[in-house]
């Protein structure tokens, strides 16, 4: 599942490998929106969202975020188009009907110019997946690009990896198409938008996942070539009573990797909590920090998790309440502030920028035929405290997918 008083016209010549179109765009003109920006904001709209409403069309919606953290609606571009990944400058969507990956420019205003440049993964797969999922990672250096293309139907799941030049193109380096059978059928997931699970050097990203015969990790490697590969699977040793399960994998600044854990046992169904480990930036291996016996619990049911920038603070979201911890890669996170949320909001995805701003997307729980209420809330996180932007929360309908690229 996924107005203004200016538009145009911004064709692209064809610099890409496969072929590139042009797009139409609306944008504001007159002061500079980028004035003490910064992030930008983006968030994908579409009626396909759980109780959306369909007569909203899909589209993009561009803020800026000011010093405060407060939302300025920069643009909207009335695309189906997936979100995927922004990083330096640039932001990659997936088109589902022409199974292309567009590569957007972030203009100085926070808008989106473009596309500048269009990539057909399926003439470069052999093993006929062809579909882009939605998912991709590039490394914290912008210099490669992995893109997730699968197909249940032929039960096939391919990561391919290109280089990115300066100028717009793509150079294909290569696939892994090994198909291990906890990649495709385990419940793992990598490459959400916004969320980085590389650690940074870019050598290797991790995710985790489980089934009925218990719980992993698994990651992928570069090799000599810059392709990214299935490289290991770390069987989860640390729960013999198997009470805990993974949900997710974050990396921090310093190449920690958090893992949520949701309970899955009568006693602990509702609680979360979070497992870390350091990552060995020569072999890739795992060294925990804390696991299922000290590693701090909530008490709630956290559906959104996510890893400031700087590594420090880690937040946690579920129904009504929003909590954050201060994250030390020498001991198990420690709780730092709680913020209240109108209840029956539930996170729907967030984020951080690198100015300790928490970007919160939440919608309501409701019975079909109604129609819920999405919200994109906006926190600053500094001296213990987590308190609300001017504005905050925004009304974005049909808010489906969130992502921040800070600035600077």
């Amino acid at each position: 599942m996924r107005g203004s008083t200016w538009q145009g016209w911004l064709c692209l010549f064809p610099i890409a490998a496969g072929a590139v179109g042009c797009a139409s765009y609306r944008t504001r003109t007159g002061t500079d929106q980028s004035t003490n920006a910064v992030a930008n904001v983006y968030v994908e709209t579409s009626p396909n969202a759980w109780e959306a409403d369909p007569s909203i069309k899909p589209s993009i919606v561009a803020f800026n975020a000011g010093l405060d953290g407060k939302l300025t609606q920069v643009q909207t571009l009335n695309l189906s188009e997936a979100l995927m990944i922004g990083q330096g400058g640039m932001v990659f969507t997936s088109d589902y009907r022409s199974r292309a990956i567009h590569r957007y420019a972030i203009a100085q205003d926070g808008s989106l110019r473009g596309p500048v440049s269009t990539l057909y993964p399926a003439q470069y797969d052999t093993t006929g997946c062809g579909a882009p999922t939605g998912h991709g990672m590039l490394d914290p250096g912008g210099t490669y690009l992995s893109v997730e293309l699968e197909d249940y139907d032929k039960n096939c799941d391919v990561w391919q990896t290109y280089r990115l030049d300066d100028n717009g193109p793509y150079r294909f380096l290569g696939e892994d198409s090994s198909n291990l059978w906890y990649w495709r059928d385990g419940g793992v997931g990598m490459g959400f938008p916004g969320v980085s699970p590389m650690s940074k050097d870019g050598k290797f990203a991790y995710a985790s996942g489980g089934d009925s015969g218990g719980s992993f990790l698994v990651a992928m490697k570069r090799d000599a070539s810059g392709v990214l590969r299935i490289w290991k699977s770390f069987t989860w040793p640390y729960d013999t009573q198997y009470q805990w399960q993974p949900g997710g994998a974050l990396i921090g600044a310093n190449n920690e990797l958090v893992v949520p854990m949701h309970g899955i046992t009568n006693a602990n169904w509702n609680d979360a909590a979070l497992a870390s480990f350091t990552v060995d930036a020569r072999t890739g291996d795992l060294q925990e920090i804390s696991t299922y016996d000290n590693m701090p619990k909530v008490s709630f049911e956290a559906t959104g998790v996510a890893f400031s920038p700087q590594g420090d603070m880690i937040a946690i979201a579920g129904d009504g309440v929003l909590q954050t911890f201060t994250f030390q890669n020498d001991g198990p996170a420690t709780p730092s502030a709680t913020a209240q949320l109108p209840p029956g909001q539930w996170p729907n995805g967030m984020l951080w920028d690198s100015s300790h701003h928490l970007y919160l997307l939440t919608q309501t729980s409701l019975k079909q035929p109604a129609i819920a209420q999405f919200s994109l809330f906006v926190f600053t996180a500094a001296d213990g405290l987590l308190t609300p932007a001017p504005g905050s929360p925004w009304n974005v309908p049909n808010a489906n997918v969130l992502l921040v690229v800070p600035k600077g």
